[in-house]
């Protein structure tokens, strides 16, 4: 039995390493005008209003998730609509400045 426990335990453990430890996806909440005027490279355009129809683009919903806008608020909207969805490794990354300083530059048209 402690055998199964230990072994429970390290595969709890590897899969929230590999959660922890991946790049997260960038989701851009704003809408596509704002996207096209600049946005971080790699990041997705999934508009607010857009959801949750365009969550079935995302990967699993164990998959660390970094969200964005303008100023945070339509972000923080749109990690709800997910946690209703099921997703669970949700971030507010809040302002498009905020996380092109953590994950990169801003790419403008």
């Amino acid at each position: 039995m402690q055998v199964l426990k230990k072994l429970a335990l390290v595969m709890m453990l590897g899969a929230l390493s590999h959660t922890l430890l991946a790049d997260p996806v960038l989701v851009d909440v704003r809408t596509p005008q704002e996207f096209a005027a600049g946005h971080v490279p790699g990041a997705l355009s999934l508009p607010l209003d857009t959801l949750p129809e365009a969550a079935a683009r995302l990967p699993d919903r164990d998959a660390p998730i970094v969200l964005y806008c303008r100023s945070g608020q339509r972000a923080a909207r749109a990690m709800e609509m997910l946690r209703t969805l099921g997703y669970r490794n949700l971030e507010n990354g809040g302002t498009l400045e905020a996380v092109a300083q953590r994950f990169g530059h801003v790419q403008a048209p």
